[in-house]
């Protein structure tokens, strides 16, 4: 996943989504760590800027320590949820018929 190509609007929900999956479900968020700690820097270079209604989820101090650990499972919105197994499915899809993982590469993505 290419965090530079994202819009600044969509830095607070992918932080969420991947936290959700990787605090709270134990999955592997399809976003590697090193993508994680960017999108990290780029959500403290750009926070004052940034207008999204779950921002109040998002701390400068977490975002500092690289982490999303400090958020409770109650903490996050059912649109976040939603959306965190959504994409975790979609990237990790397995196609019905030949049982082969159809994952997408970052190459394909938008």
């Amino acid at each position: 996943m290419n965090i530079e190509k994202l819009n600044k609007e969509q830095l607070v929900p992918y932080y969420l989504m991947a936290s959700y999956l990787y605090y709270i479900t134990h999955k592997l968020s399809p976003m590697s760590d090193e993508e994680f700690d960017s999108l990290c820097r780029r959500l403290i270079d750009e926070y004052d800027g940034i207008e999204h209604p779950h921002k109040s989820l998002v701390s400068l101090e977490s975002l500092r320590a690289g982490t999303g650990f400090n958020l409770a499972e109650k903490d996050y919105p059912l649109m976040v949820i939603g959306g965190a197994h959504d994409w975790y499915d979609t990237y990790h899809s397995v196609d019905k018929y030949s049982n082969v993982n159809v994952k997408k590469s970052s190459k394909n993505r938008k």
